[in-house]
């Protein structure tokens, strides 16, 4: 799995061994989701989207009557529940086909059928990023991964990018960077932004930070928000994803 270092750590991401009285017990970590501060920034490939009836049930609640032109950029919106302070907001998230036209249309795919709706925010280093996007209902059908974009757009604040196990990994899961001077050390590790904050920024530096990097990946893929929901019971989480408007205007001028 690729491990994204961090300027001030080494992010380390997969599991150990321990010896015990001569005996090798291997303790198996499940993979961490993409990257991090002080581990690496890794995906579960095939992360569990949802049945064929859920996703056209999420389709409606989205608004969505036809398939999101995937070589436009669109405005979403996120709903975001349990910020730090028991506050909630919303988040519009604005994609760039130019930036990352794979990775758009991949993502779009996933914003027709509401995909992040109930999403915790399970990793969350400050300073650096939080991620998301394991599906919140496991069991469904795997989603597959896609091929890399070339990174065209810098790792800057605010910015959203899909997080990877390694080359042609990226299925689900995503982060936004958070650090004030931007993370661009990720664009020599092949992180392509495919999208921006354009409003609520204010609401991404209050997700909860209290539980870092315990979440374990695993865990949550194999039990969803049920796990979460019991161990770690104040994640900030998506509510619900709708589409801002119907598209971005091109400036005829340009």
């Amino acid at each position: 799995m690729t491990t994204v270092k961090k300027p001030e750590n080494n992010l380390k991401r997969n599991s150990l061994c321990v010896l015990s009285s001569g005996i090798f017990v291997l303790l198996l970590v499940a993979a961490s989701i993409a990257f991090v501060g002080s581990n690496g920034i890794g995906n579960d490939v095939g992360s569990a989207s949802s049945s064929s009836s859920l996703r056209s049930e999420r389709r409606a609640s989205a608004g969505v009557e036809e398939d999101l032109n995937p070589d436009v950029g669109l405005k979403f919106e996120f709903y975001v529940e349990n910020l730090e302070g028991g506050t909630s907001g919303t988040i519009v998230i604005q994609t760039h086909p130019e930036w990352a036209p794979l990775g758009v249309e991949h993502f779009h795919k996933l914003m027709e059928e509401s995909y992040y709706s109930g999403s915790r925010f399970f990793r969350v280093v400050p300073d650096f990023m939080v991620q998301f996007g394991i599906a919140a209902i496991p069991g469904g059908e795997k989603v597959k991964p896609i091929q890399d974009d070339a990174v065209l757009q810098t790792n800057a604040r605010g910015t959203v990018t899909f997080a990877t196990s390694g080359a042609n990994t990226r299925t689900t899961q995503l982060f936004i960077n958070t650090r004030k001077t931007g993370n661009a050390f990720l664009d020599k590790q092949g992180f392509a932004p495919i999208g921006e904050v354009i409003s609520g920024m204010e609401y991404v530096d209050q997700i909860f930070k209290g539980y870092g990097e315990k979440p374990n990946q695993g865990k949550i893929t194999k039990k969803g928000n049920a796990y979460l929901d019991k161990d770690f019971p104040n994640l900030s989480y998506i509510k619900e994803t709708k589409i801002y408007d119907e598209g971005l205007e091109e400036d005829e001028e340009s």
